[in-house]
């Protein structure tokens, strides 16, 4: 290549090497994609391929604008860096101002706090860390405004990367190609890895999104190797590229996991079409088309813009926007990405506002200093909450105690082919394996607690898994149980508590007695923990909309009789575990403890006992210490 990627050159056809119409297009179709997807799911259920032929067509453009200017220092990193900034930071400021004022107006403390969480993160495009911490993309995705910005953070992230490749490579550019396929090879490879044993930071990390960068380099390296093209037959493949993106988005099954089918279909389409579009005639005329092209210039805002105002309007109104509503709140955005792609992008780009880079280095420091402290003002008043009365703010403070995430991410990133986790360092006795979902999670740490007071080693599954469900996902597969049983057994581990909501509607008598005799087979004795009341009207959110609508804020708790006929399934399921296997099967029943009386308790002295409406918090949780510390009581060796 000649220690460079050269573009050859063509006489007959010199726009080649500038502006190609057709990369607007094709931007108009991903961003479009992505805003139906949020806005209309049924429609395009794929439709967040978007962002990943996105990343597609950042790498292609960045590598035929840079790639060879910078190896050849023709332009400098420091250049490259400040075109970055002035393309990308002044309308996610603009956005992110205007975000956090209709936040603070409309939205809880407890929501508003995290919120400040992802905030403080955007200034050093950190913010697809904190959502990975948060939990999976679309665990709760229309709570968080900002959500769409972890992709904003892992574009950042490879420009940080392309120029230190840049600079490392300067010496010896042939090397560039092979050891960016490298990279990209291993990136693919840690995706398929980790989409089984961590999802979320599949999707979330800079590093499983790597290839697609790079697919959009490789692109624009065979298109320069090839050179321009009159043939119409590259029209039509383009053509059908592009067709093939809309197709994955609209009618492939969605397997809700990075990287799947519909993903390397999309970014394979996205990347070829990139190569006709740059070689061919350039005779694509629907992505030619002024408003298609229009909206491709556009469409960096309208991602900024189109996600924030349906989540406002969803926290604020606790319901999803009807049609009507919803195609109101797409035209607002659509404004708002007119004015500021008008108004705030271009001047800054054209040098019309902020004309030298020592003003904008001004400005983008005063909006991320700006943007920091709002955050972390956020943070210190837990959300503001010192807008609202004592007693509400008991109930905002509930939903707080969530207790420990799942596995320290040191372990599990030093032991990624573990299926469990220690919790205590104890070594020897009789071990204990804590096994289910959320419900498990957030009695950890009193568990934790108990085991170490007890000498008894306590460890956790690492996958959010119910007993009776392993088989029923590729994420909690029959095989995985598999591994658990024999790594519990290599562990010294003799008991399983198994805690967990138990959905009935997705509970089968068959499933679950062949997976608890599976533990009882493998010689550990199972004990099982019934559900804790939940529904509703333990959240305490809930209870405050009522009293800010006008209503008063309720105390009352459940009807005992209720709850215990809501056990009923579960309740059979686990009666036949034990009379399979007699005193190998025990059942824990928190229902004396949380209805002692004719209701299931909400509070405690006036603090809520759950943080939402299915888990307890850390009041609710104290209110189970007996229940655990006799059986603990009843491990330890007498």
């Amino acid at each position: 290549m000649g220690g460079s990627i050269q573009r050859p050159t063509n006489a007959a056809v010199p726009d080649r090497t500038g502006h190609i119409p057709e990369i607007d297009g094709l931007r108009a179709v991903a961003v479009v994609l992505v805003v139906i997807f949020h806005a209309f799911p049924r429609i395009a259920p794929g439709g967040f391929v978007g962002v990943d032929i996105f990343f597609v067509i950042s790498g292609f453009v960045i590598s035929r604008s840079y790639l060879n200017n910078l190896l050849t220092k023709q332009v400098t990193l420091r250049d490259f860096y400040t075109a970055r900034f002035r393309r990308l930071a002044p309308a996610l400021f603009v956005v992110l101002f205007l975000t956090t004022v209709a936040a603070y107006l409309l939205v809880l403390p407890s929501t508003l706090q995290l919120y400040a969480n992802s905030l403080i993160a955007q200034p050093l495009y950190l913010q697809n860390f904190v959502f990975w911490n948060e939990g999976d993309y679309f665990q709760a995705a229309y709570t968080k405004p900002l959500l769409h910005t972890w992709s904003l953070a892992v574009e950042e992230q490879f420009y940080v990367l392309f120029g230190l490749a840049i600079l490392i490579l300067r010496p010896a550019p042939k090397v560039f190609l092979p050891l960016l396929l490298a990279g990209a090879i291993m990136s693919v490879a840690m995706g398929i890895l980790l989409v089984t044993v961590s999802p979320k930071t599949s999707f979330y990390m800079f590093p499983t999104r790597l290839w697609q960068f790079a697919l959009g380099i490789f692109a624009y390296a065979i298109a320069a190797r090839i050179g321009v093209r009159k043939t119409a037959v590259l029209d039509v493949i383009g053509a059908v590229c592009v067709g093939l993106c809309i197709a994955v988005a609209v009618f492939l099954e969605v397997t809700w996991t990075f990287p799947g089918p519909n993903v390397y279909v999309a970014c394979l389409a996205a990347a070829v079409a990139l190569i006709c579009f740059d070689i061919g005639p350039g005779r694509l005329v629907v992505l030619r088309l002024a408003p298609l092209r229009y909206l491709g210039k556009i469409s960096y805002g309208l991602y900024l813009w189109h996600w924030p105002p349906m989540v406002l309007f969803l926290l604020y109104l606790n319901r999803w926007p009807d049609t009507a509503e919803m195609l109101a709140l797409v035209a607002l955005a659509f404004v708002g990405t007119v004015l500021s792609y008008h108004f705030v992008e271009q001047p800054i780009r054209n040098r019309r506002a902020l004309p030298t880079g020592a003003a904008l280095r001004r400005f983008i420091f005063g909006a991320m200093v700006v943007t920091a402290c709002a955050g972390f003002a956020l943070v210190a008043t837990s959300g503001a909450i010192f807008r609202y009365p004592e007693d509400m703010q008991k109930f905002f403070a509930a939903t707080k105690n969530t207790g420990t995430s799942r596995c320290p991410k040191a372990f599990r990133i030093a032991n990624p082919n573990s299926e469990m986790c220690p919790l205590t360092q104890i070594d020897g006795g009789s071990g204990v394996l804590l096994l289910g979902d959320s419900h498990a999670d957030v009695l950890d740490e009193m568990l934790t607690d108990l085991a170490t007071q007890s000498a008894l080693p306590l460890y956790l599954i690492v996958r959010s898994c119910d007993l009776g469900l392993f088989g029923e996902t590729d994420f909690c597969a029959a095989t995985v149980l598999d591994t658990i049983i024999s790594e519990a057994k290599a562990n010294g581990i003799s008991n399983i508590l198994a805690i967990s909501r138990w959905p009935q509607e997705r509970m089968e008598k068959a499933a679950f007695d062949d997976q608890l005799d599976q533990l009882v087979s493998a010689g550990f004795d199972v004990t099982i923990m019934e559900a804790v009341p939940y529904g509703a009207d333990f959240d305490p959110i809930m209870r405050v909309r009522e009293a800010l609508a006008g209503g008063q804020l309720r105390y009352n708790g459940q009807d005992t009789e209720a709850y215990y006929k809501s056990l009923g399934v579960q309740q059979s399921l686990f009666a036949g575990g034990v009379e399979r296997h007699g005193n190998r099967v025990a059942i824990l029943r928190p229902g004396p403890f949380l209805c002692p009386h004719e209701e299931c308790l909400f509070h405690t002295d006036g603090m809520p006992n759950y943080m939402d409406g299915k888990h307890l918090n850390a009041t609710g949780r104290v209110l189970l210490l007996p229940m655990f510390e006799q059986y603990f009581q009843s491990l330890k060796p007498q």
